[in-house]
């Protein structure tokens, strides 16, 4: 049951994953990168703080002992400021859809380090559906010559990815070996990591930005606030009841949801390579997944929402 939980939250974090990137992509445009993502972060971080507090679990985060925090700063600034600087760094200086290629590569990169740091060695169907996926991203980046160019940006996007990979399998690590609970990893990783962006855009000259905001722009970080906090949320539950591969793999689906919201509301027509690609990503992570985990899983939600909304006598 544990681990068809950490499905159903992973694909949950999907599912966030792929709305909030369609909508920051409208919304990153507006601002200074850097500073949009650090206000975004900071963001995240209040409203955990809020849920912290509405849960009741300021006692939890009272009896941080001083090794736990410990682990919480290196995962924040590993996770939650360093690649995000990276990433958008090497995302303007490169075409958007070989920056959600090379980003879609994450659970290769987790996978790796799930079998070094946690033991999880790939079955045959994970392997047979990571070729399925890696085609099926082909198809969508329009074929191998797109690839052939590889710089700067490239590679920090690409660094980026793997510092996340990594960052994601030591979360696993740290839960299992710490007993520090998904939301308390969460609030280390935004916190922590926020502290390291301020100090970035101070460093960069790039503060006084934040002084010619508007209402509007103010408007956007506290809705993209939100997405990044219900992604935090339910992505550290996920990785804690899941396999690390498994996880990842699924979150990958947030590619497809993006640009099937975008097909829906820009009214964008997708090409053939396009369906191809999309259709060959789904089906890779569901072989890898496995059919009956994520049956399980949907059990496991229709079980939760009968809990939750039946009537009582």
């Amino acid at each position: 049951m544990s681990e068809s939980k950490g499905v159903f939250f992973a694909f949950l974090t999907a599912l966030i994953s792929g709305a909030s990137v369609f909508v920051n992509g409208f919304v990153v445009k507006g601002f200074d990168p850097f500073v949009f993502t650090t206000l975004k972060n900071f963001g995240a971080a209040i409203f955990i703080v809020a849920a912290i507090f509405l849960f009741r679990e300021m006692g939890n985060l009272r009896k941080l002992t001083l090794s736990q925090w410990k682990w919480l700063a290196i995962i924040g600034i590993i996770g939650g400021s360093i690649p995000f600087l990276m990433f958008f760094s090497g995302l303007s200086m490169i075409p958007a859809v070989k920056g959600s290629f090379l980003f879609r590569l994450l659970f290769i990169f987790s996978a790796v380090f799930a079998a070094i740091m946690l033991k999880e060695r790939p079955s045959r169907n994970a392997i047979i559906g990571a070729a399925i996926f890696l085609i099926g991203n082909m198809f969508l980046l329009g074929g191998l010559d797109s690839l052939l160019s590889f710089g700067i940006g490239e590679m920090l996007v690409l660094g980026a990815t793997v510092i996340w990979g990594f960052e994601y399998v030591l979360s696993k690590w740290v839960m299992q070996k710490t007993g520090l609970e998904p939301r308390m990893i969460a609030f280390g990783r935004m916190l922590i990591g926020t502290i390291v962006l301020f100090a970035f855009i101070g460093i960069a000259g790039k503060a006084d930005y934040i002084a010619t905001l508007t209402t509007i722009h103010w408007g956007w970080v506290a809705i993209t606030s939100g997405f990044l906090f219900l992604f935090v949320s339910s992505w550290y539950s996920a990785l804690k009841w899941a396999k690390a591969t498994t996880a990842t793999a699924i979150l990958a689906l947030g590619g497809p949801i993006t640009t099937s919201l975008s097909y829906l509301f820009l009214g964008k027509a997708p090409s053939m390579n396009d369906a191809y690609g999309l259709l060959l990503i789904v089906a890779g992570v569901a072989v890898l997944v496995g059919y009956s985990q994520i049956a399980a899983s949907g059990t496991f939600a229709l079980n939760e929402i009968r809990k939750r909304f039946a009537w009582k006598a």
